[in-house]
């Protein structure tokens, strides 16, 4: 029992400081936008649409989980995701 609350809270501490780094998020319907506090713009959600690939470049593949940083601009100020 005090491993199972043990890694309960390790997940939700991890998850709480990991989710601070973003100033905004948008949500779509199969893929997320978020800018970080510094200004940088990153995304993650499906790529298995031929448009817009995450703003990573054209193309498919699987699903990017993690947030992926698009370019290198550092001065994002709002974003938007559409459907």
């Amino acid at each position: 029992m005090k491993k199972i609350i043990t890694s309960l809270l390790l997940a939700l501490f991890t998850t709480t400081f990991y989710a601070q780094c973003f100033s905004k998020i948008s949500v779509g319907e199969y893929h997320n936008i978020g800018i970080k506090t510094n200004g940088t713009i990153y995304t993650w959600g499906n790529r298995s649409f031929a448009w817009g690939a995450l703003g990573l470049g054209p193309g498919t593949g699987p699903a990017i989980l993690a947030p992926t940083q698009v370019g290198t601009d550092s001065n994002w100020s709002n974003i938007s995701t559409g459907k």
